[in-house]
C-alpha cells in the first residue's frame, strides 16, 4: 500500500504585520534521553475501523498537546509516533494546543528550550511542515512575545500574533478556517478578554469557508483534572455556537478526551508528555490518561479522528459529519489573518 500526497493549487500565504513567514523546510537532528514517568496500563475502550482512509482523505494533520519538557515524560516518544502518523497520513501541518514550555515558557529566542524541547525532539522529516501554535498559561509565565518572535527565525514555528486564523484547502471547492486562541486571557477575563471575543466573532462572521475549527488551550468542558471552565462556558461558548463551529480542539488537561454536545465536538489533545488521572463528564464519549495525540483527516463532508498512544497503539477512533455550509467565494486567498 502506498499514500499520495495531493497538490494544493492554491498556497497558504501568512499574511501579519511583519511579514510573510516561510514554510520551508528545516531539518533537526539528536534526541534526548531522559526516564520516563509511570503510566498507568493501556485499555482500549472503544476504537472505529475507519470508512475514511488515508488515500480518500483530502487534508490530514495532527495536533498535540502540553509538551516541551526537554524530551522528558515521553515526550520524546510520542514525538516518534508522531513523525510515522504524520508520514503515514501525508500530513499538511502540526497543530499545537498550548502549553509548548514547561515550567515557565522561553525566555528569549535564543532559550536552550527551542533545540531541547522542540529543533531536537520533533526530526521527523514529515513534521518538517508548518506548525500552527497556539499559547497555554504556562508559556504566559514566560516571554510570550519570544515565541511570536521565533516564528522569524523558525521555518516550522508560526505564530504570527497571540490569536490568530488560517485557511487551509481541502478541496478545490472546500476550505476549513483553523482560528486559533490565546484562551490565557478570556480564562482570566483580562483587559485583552472583550477584543479577543470580538475578533473572534468577527472572523468567523467574515468566514468564508465551509468548515470552521477552533483552537484553544483550555477546554470549555473536561472530565478532568481541571474539569469545566465557567468563563469559557459563559465567554466563549455563545460565539462558538453561534457561528456552528465544527469542533473546538484544547488541551491543559494532561489527558486525551472527546465530548460531544449538541452539534459541537470538543476534542483535548493535551498528553504529548507527562500524563494526569482523566475522568468522566456527563459529556464524555472517551477519555484515556495515556502518553500521546491526535490525528485528523478531512474530506469535505467528513473528519476522521483517532488518538493515538507513545507506543503507536490507536486508543480511539470516531467519525464526525460535518454541517454543510454555503460554497465560499473560491477567489479567497489562503492567508493568516490577525488581530
Amino acid at each position: 500500500m502506498f499514500f499520495i500526497r495531493l497538490s494544493v493549487k492554491r498556497p497558504t500565504t501568512v499574511a501579519v504585520g511583519w511579514g510573510i513567514v516561510g514554510l520551508a523546510a528545516v531539518f533537526a537532528v539528536g534526541c534526548l534521553e531522559t526516564p520516563l514517568d509511570p503510566v498507568p496500563e493501556y485499555t482500549v475502550e472503544r476504537e472505529s475501523r475507519f470508512a475514511l482512509t488515508p488515500e480518500a482523505a483530502r487534508l490530514s494533520y495532527v495536533v498535540l498537546g502540553d509538551w516541551g519538557r526537554r524530551g522528558g515524560s515521553y515526550q520524546q516518544d510520542v514525538a516518534v509516533q508522531m513523525g510515522f502518523t504524520a508520514q503515514r497520513l501525508a500530513s499538511r501541518f502540526v497543530i499545537s494546543t498550548g502549553d509548548n514550555f514547561y515550567e515557565r515558557g522561553v525566555r528569549s529566542v535564543t532559550d536552550t528550550h527551542w533545540k531541547a524541547s522542540f529543533e531536537r525532539i520533533y526530526t521527523h522529516t514529515a513534521l518538517m511542515t508548518p506548525w500552527y501554535i497556539t499559547l497555554g498559561n504556562h508559556d504566559h509565565k514566560g516571554n510570550v512575545q519570544a515565541q511570536i518572535d521565533y516564528s522569524r527565525r523558525s521555518a516550522r514555528w508560526t505564530l504570527p500574533a497571540a490569536y490568530y486564523s488560517v485557511v487551509q484547502e481541502i478541496d478545490e471547492e472546500t476550505t476549513v478556517r483553523f482560528v486559533f486562541l490565546d484562551t490565557e486571557p478570556i480564562h482570566k477575563r483580562d483587559k485583552d478578554a472583550p477584543r479577543q471575543r470580538r475578533w473572534l466573532d468577527s472572523t468567523l462572521t467574515a468566514s468564508t469557508a465551509e468548515r470552521n475549527i477552533v483552537v484553544g488551550h483550555h477546554p470549555v468542558y473536561s472530565g478532568g483534572d481541571h474539569g469545566d471552565d465557567e468563563v469559557l462556558i459563559q465567554d466563549l461558548l455563545p460565539v462558538l455556537k453561534k457561528h456552528q463551529v465544527d469542533a473546538y480542539f484544547s488541551g491543559h488537561e494532561h489527558d486525551l478526551q472527546h465530548l460531544h454536545d449538541g452539534d459541537l465536538h470538543y476534542f483535548v489533545s493535551g498528553a504529548a508528555s507527562k500524563v494526569r488521572p482523566s475522568g468522566r463528564h456527563q459529556y464524555t464519549q472517551f477519555e484515556i490518561t495515556r502518553p500521546g495525540f491526535m490525528s485528523v483527516s478531512m474530506t469535505p463532508t467528513e473528519m476522521a479522528v483517532r488518538f493515538i498512544d507513545h507506543e503507536g497503539n490507536t486508543l480511539y477512533g470516531m467519525e464526525v459529519g460535518v454541517r454543510v455550509r454555503a460554497r465560499a467565494d473560491m477567489n479567497e486567498r489562503l492567508e493568516v489573518i490577525t488581530h
